[in-house]
């Protein structure tokens, strides 16, 4: 889940489809849903748009001060308002838990830094480009055909360089194929101040 600050509220956005599955598991087994160290079973939602992929979940200012106080470190919420697209071939950030790196309480954290390769009127694309991969920082280059399956709901977030150099969230991380190294990541423009989502107005590609 991605926390984003609007002008009018606190909120959780992830991908439906993760609400949806959470749901289901829940009419077969006892779970305790988790957001980090907070028990957070009474969550609200807020809205949710299958079609898009997404969910907006209330994070009341209780649940903030508890995030901030188990997750010993800091915790800053995406804050530059709206979300905005990205331009295909700029910078774009992305990051989410795939779920073969998970170990009992312990989550794998996967990152990229690469530029959008499509944006359309209601998705962002993001194929790995072996050709450019670099390893840095004892973090070893992604193997090939590597599972990133269970990084929905995670940020993509896009550097933009006008009126000043700045980062706002553009997309939440929809679903990944490992055949063909892609990531499906649907735009977060359509969330509104108060939680609510938009519907789109398909079949334009934006340039």
């Amino acid at each position: 889940m991605t926390l984003l600050k609007t002008p009018q509220r606190l909120l959780g956005v992830t991908a439906a489809h993760v609400v949806g599955q959470y749901k289901q598991d829940l009419k077969s087994q006892e779970l305790t849903l988790k957001l980090m160290n907070v028990s957070a079973n009474n969550l609200s939602i807020i809205d949710i748009n299958e079609e898009l992929d997404l969910a907006t979940i209330d994070i009341d200012e209780k649940m903030y001060a508890e995030l901030k106080k188990t997750s010993g470190k800091e915790i800053i919420p995406l804050s530059t308002w709206p979300p905005q697209a990205p331009q295909e071939g700029y910078g774009i950030m992305l990051a989410g838990y795939p779920g073969q790196d998970r170990l009992d309480l312990n989550f794998g954290l996967f990152t990229a830094l690469d530029v959008a390769r499509r944006v359309s009127s209601d998705q962002i694309t993001w194929r790995i480009e072996r050709d450019h991969l670099v390893e840095g920082g004892g973090i070893p280059v992604l193997p090939e055909n590597y599972d990133l399956g269970g990084i929905s709901g995670g940020p993509l977030i896009s550097w933009f360089e006008r009126p000043i150099f700045h980062y706002r969230l553009s997309g939440i991380v929809s679903e990944a194929h490992k055949d063909i190294e892609n990531v499906t990541i649907k735009r977060a423009d359509f969330i509104n101040s108060d939680g609510s989502i938009r519907k789109p107005k398909l079949g334009k590609h934006i340039t």
